[in-house]
């Protein structure tokens, strides 16, 4: 009875945590997609012109378009690398899947740093300045939040125990 008794209360108060760590996970859940901001959010922060709103909007649709097909190839190449290796393929084989995988994961990276470069091409020094502001805050109110949330579930796997 006495076991049963500890085992409720044991139960209860893991299922309490468990409400208050989804509640928690729900509430970043609705801050960060409040937060999924674009320069095109900042626009009259950044007094963006015409031209420059249409110039920004080309480069990032190009680079989009660019990552979903790169993604598509990407995968298609880490299925055939999985399908290597279950089959006991030739190590030169997987070798020359994992460099291609490698140069295509290289040239991905490049490209954010072009398109990154040529949207700060598109704006003048003080919108510039203005942009990187508006990036450092989202990224420090970002990562306040990630450690937040890590000490949630911290606390709770603590309490689990």
């Amino acid at each position: 009875m006495i076991k049963r008794r500890c085992a409720i209360k044991r139960l209860t108060v893991f299922f309490i945590i468990a409400v208050f760590t989804f509640a928690f996970a729900a509430e970043g859940l609705a801050q960060e997609q409040e937060q999924a901001k674009t320069i095109f959010s900042y626009k009259r922060e950044l007094d963006l012109t015409n031209k420059q709103e249409e110039k920004l909007k080309k480069l990032i649709a190009d680079f989009q378009k660019y990552l979903t097909d790169t993604r598509k190839e990407l995968g298609q190449l880490q299925s055939e690398l999985a399908g290597l290796m279950r089959t006991k393929a030739s190590l030169w084989s997987i070798k020359t899947k994992i460099q291609k995988i490698s140069q295509l994961q290289g040239e991905m990276a490049y490209t954010d740093i072009e398109t990154a470069r040529n949207v700060e091409n598109v704006l003048t020094a003080s919108q510039l300045a203005k942009w990187n502001r508006i990036q450092q805050d989202s990224r420090k109110t970002t990562a306040a939040q990630v450690q937040a949330a890590q000490q949630a579930q911290n606390t709770a796997a603590t309490a689990k125990k």
